[in-house]
């Protein structure tokens, strides 16, 4: 009988753990994609190889149930800016294309089924986290596009991304040119700026050092103001009213808390009164008029998946809604979801069901998170004006506040709609467009997909 040496054991250890690694993948991504996204499979033997995967339990199926939609279809682009056709395929750029199919999609790929997807990946990395702590050692892990280093600690024991300098002009000519659009059919148009954690006026020896997205926000906003263009930075208001920015944020997450995304409603609604004479009652927007239900312990951001709750602790959560009679229609045609009720309909409960820290989160309960387009009607006789309203994540804790001053609001993310917005406009035809975008979502424009948040074409 051979004996194993211990260098022969520790060998054979380094080929078994990525022997499993492998076989692990290999079937969760066959049991997903073949049995039950091809046969849709719900059994005893996927319900255990999916354990740890809520959106593939029984309880959670028949909730996650969504609807394709082929906006491109409905809402055509102008024959300019149509998706580019596949281009030819040569032996001279059979080389560029396989590099870019490599970097786009199989990377991409391995990284979701070697990470979030690998059985046990969540008891993985805390244990690899309670190991960097034992050892007093921390390393800023990099953004996959490698324009920022996520999660770094900024004091306090809050967390926050670095962000890099970037050539502002593209962005600036992409919303004036949309704001060029809404003018030929009479619409108004106006910008709205949202902050990210490290603030430019509290937080010197990082904003404009280490991270920059102060400056490049300062560089949307001049040329916006070069250009005319109507905008709102709520950088500026948070100073006139001596708030401590990370103060409004989450901890561990790059949102931040609900209650402040209805005090930026406010400001918002004040300048559509003052200078569009909306009219809208701004006492809708005062916050003793609202009520506050605490969650303890009940939130762990994105950038707490990260760290691991080896590293960091919970958050509380609150959830803010009126003390006020709402009448609301609420449509996500994506989702199947088409229901009238009060404000809490806007709200995603299944969120807040029970703590489950790394496939849960609170914040995306906001008007049920992204989607493609988001309808919703103020059923009160007093709402009037229609506003359509593009946004980023930040900006899902101002749309469904709006939508309780005017008549119609229509939400749009165009990271989900894959559609012409100048041709959404042109049939949908609202009194107002409000684009409301974080400073942090200045990372590069991609033309190519019609998927990118500054594509308004």
């Amino acid at each position: 009988m051979k004996t194993y040496t211990l260098k022969d054991k520790i060998m054979l250890c380094c080929i078994a753990v990525p022997t499993i690694i492998f076989f692990a993948v290999a079937l969760r991504f066959f049991t997903v994609k073949i049995l039950a996204g091809q046969f849709a499979m719900d059994n005893g033997f996927t319900r255990t190889i999916l354990f740890d995967i809520p959106e593939f339990q029984p309880q959670t199926l028949k909730r996650h149930e969504k609807t394709e939609i082929d906006w491109a279809a409905r809402y055509p682009f102008a024959e300019k800016d149509a998706p580019a056709d596949e281009e030819e395929k040569t032996l001279w750029n059979f080389k560029e294309r396989l590099t870019k199919k490599f970097d786009e999609k199989i990377r991409d790929k391995a990284n979701k089924w070697t990470n979030e997807r690998l059985m046990f990946y969540h008891q993985i990395a805390e244990t690899g986290r309670f190991y960097e702590r034992a050892l007093n050692w921390y390393v800023t892990p990099r953004h996959p596009g490698g324009n920022t280093s996520e999660a770094v600690p900024i004091g306090g024991g809050y967390f926050s991304a670095m962000v890099n300098r970037v050539d502002m002009r593209e962005y600036v000519s992409s919303v004036l040119s949309c704001r060029d659009f809404c003018r030929e059919g009479s619409i108004d148009f106006l910008y709205v700026q949202t902050p990210q954690k490290i603030g430019k006026y509290d937080d010197p020896e990082l904003s404009g050092v280490v991270d920059f997205t102060n400056q490049n926000g300062d560089d949307m906003a001049a040329g916006l103001k070069a250009a005319g263009a109507d905008f709102i930075d709520i950088r500026e208001e948070a100073h006139k009213d001596l708030i401590i920015n990370r103060e409004m944020f989450f901890k561990t997450d790059h949102h931040w808390q609900p209650r402040y995304g209805l005090w930026a409603t406010g400001k918002i609604v004040r300048h559509l009164n003052e200078k569009y004479n909306f009219g809208i009652d701004e006492k809708i927007y005062a916050p003793q008029n609202y009520k506050y239900t605490l969650c303890k312990n009940y939130f762990l951001g994105n950038l707490g998946h990260d760290l691991t709750l080896a590293k960091v602790e919970p958050e509380d959560f609150m959830l803010v809604y009126p003390d006020f009679p709402t009448d609301l229609t609420y449509q996500i045609p994506t989702r199947n979801i088409d229901k009238r009720g009060d404000f809490l309909i806007t709200y995603n409960m299944e969120h807040l069901e029970r703590k489950d820290y790394y496939n849960l989160s609170p914040y995306e309960g906001y008007n049920y998170s992204n989607n493609a387009l988001t309808l919703i009607r103020n059923n009160l006789p007093a709402a009037h004006g229609k506003i359509l309203l593009v946004k980023d994540s930040n900006a899902s804790v101002i749309a469904p506040f709006l939508a309780l001053g005017v008549k119609n609001i229509d939400i749009i993310d165009m990271r989900h709609f894959t559609g012409s917005l100048r041709s959404y406009i042109k049939e949908t035809k609202p009194d107002m467009v409000i684009m409301a975008y974080n400073i942090g979502a200045y990372r590069g424009i991609d033309w190519r997909s019609h998927k990118d948040m500054f594509d308004f074409r």
